[in-house]
């Protein structure tokens, strides 16, 4: 299975902005207070249109938000999401830029931005944002897998291969991330490496083993999936 935001699919692999339970406790004194919260107002309306499944209202409170309060980070990456739901990405990375330049700390602006730059092919603008996630936090496995996509897009195997070990180390048991690696030691002609990811994906992701088997080239080692079925 692949990890959850690891995928290369699309927008939905955005990580979310969470309202924190204190946010959300104190609601109601958000929607009834004086004029220098109009931006929570607006913020939290447009998240119930949201949860109502309204993205154009929700779209349009966003922007009354950031209108009340222009340096809003959380109202930029929510508006930034919406975009690129809509495949609006050129917008949707200038809203996650600016989210990002305003909340320094958020490693998860900077993955969201790097997504949103590698899927619009803008590779090495992905590779500095991704690496801003991971300085901000090792621990973000899928920043590191972002970083590595982006390293293998611009034909950067040696680090993209850096990368997707990261990512392994903080989800050892996760097929897909090392069939990810056995491909970019392929790309760089280490054989033997190649072999040892099979005999590794062997025990614990056999169809992702076999993937490896024959996008690698290995035939030699298909007696490894020959009874798979599936």
């Amino acid at each position: 299975m692949r990890p959850k935001n690891l995928a290369r699919k699309g927008p939905e692999n955005l990580v979310p902005v969470a309202l924190s339970p204190h946010n959300a406790r104190c609601l109601a004194f958000f929607l009834d207070s004086p004029v220098n919260l109009v931006h929570w107002q607006h913020f939290f309306r447009a998240y119930f249109f949201e949860k109502l499944k309204q993205p154009e209202r929700a779209m349009t409170e966003y922007r009354m938000a950031l209108a009340a309060q222009p340096n809003f980070a959380r109202a930029h990456a929510c508006l930034g999401a919406l975009y690129a739901k809509d495949q609006h990405l050129a917008l949707a990375i200038e809203h996650f830029q600016t989210a990002a330049r305003l909340a320094p700390k958020d490693a998860d602006m900077f993955y969201n931005l790097g997504y949103l730059l590698d899927q619009n092919g803008q590779h090495q603008a992905a590779v500095e944002a991704f690496n801003e996630a991971v300085a901000k936090n090792r621990k973000l496995d899928r920043a590191w897998y972002g970083l590595g996509h982006a390293h293998a897009k611009l034909g950067q195997h040696r680090e993209a291969l850096q990368a997707i070990q990261e990512a392994c180390l903080l989800q050892p048991r996760n097929g897909h991330l090392w069939y990810t690696a056995a491909m970019a030691h392929f790309a760089l002609g280490e054989r033997d490496k190649v072999e040892s990811v099979i005999m590794h994906l062997h025990r614990i992701d056999p169809i992702n083993c076999r993937r490896v088997i024959q996008e690698a080239d290995r035939p030699d080692l298909a007696h490894l999936v020959k009874d798979l079925r599936v």
